[in-house]
């Protein structure tokens, strides 16, 4: 684990339209967005995701989410409005709060990356398009949620995923 993946997905989050197009993905597809920016990561090291490692992706994503960062991240947002508390300490504590999701979704990325990283299937000798292999590893992904065809085409198909690839794959 060396932590390539988790100086990427900053990078690559950073970049115009990712993040409103992460954001729109997980509220309206339920994705994990980490498990999205693995797809592109490894498209980008074009290396596809196998079946068996999307599962176990997606396995820990779910645990991960609910049992850890669900609580915290619902934390953060209550404090974000919540009249209960002064609004310097309110602000004080958000922020605090959001420096721990963010270490805690640094452990995800490293929990995703060792994975991914210990079972890679053999790169192709001569790589497909970056996009269409982000595509691949998606539908990885997706199957790995138990998605249908159809749910998967409309997002591959949709503006977010579009610029998502589009930004992280077209450097």
């Amino acid at each position: 684990m060396n932590g390539a993946f988790w100086a990427w997905l900053n990078e690559v989050y950073r970049r115009p339209g990712v993040s409103p197009a992460l954001v729109a993905l997980q509220d309206a597809e339920g994705l994990n967005v980490n498990a999205v920016l693995l797809c592109c990561w490894l498209a980008y090291r074009h290396t596809r995701l196998s079946p068996a490692t999307a599962a176990e992706v997606e396995r820990l994503s779910l645990l991960w989410s609910d049992a850890i960062i669900a609580p915290i991240r619902a934390s953060r947002r209550a404090l974000k409005t919540t009249d209960l508390i002064d609004e310097a300490r309110r602000k004080d504590l958000r922020g605090r709060v959001q420096d721990i999701e963010l270490a805690l979704e640094e452990m995800h990325v490293a929990m995703l990356e060792a994975r991914a990283l210990s079972d890679l299937e053999t790169p192709e000798d001569q790589p497909e398009a970056l996009i269409e292999l982000a595509a691949d590893n998606a539908r990885a992904y997706f199957a790995a949620r138990h998605m249908g065809p159809a749910d998967v085409s409309r997002i591959l198909a949709s503006p977010d995923w579009q610029a998502i690839v589009t930004a992280v794959c077209v450097d």
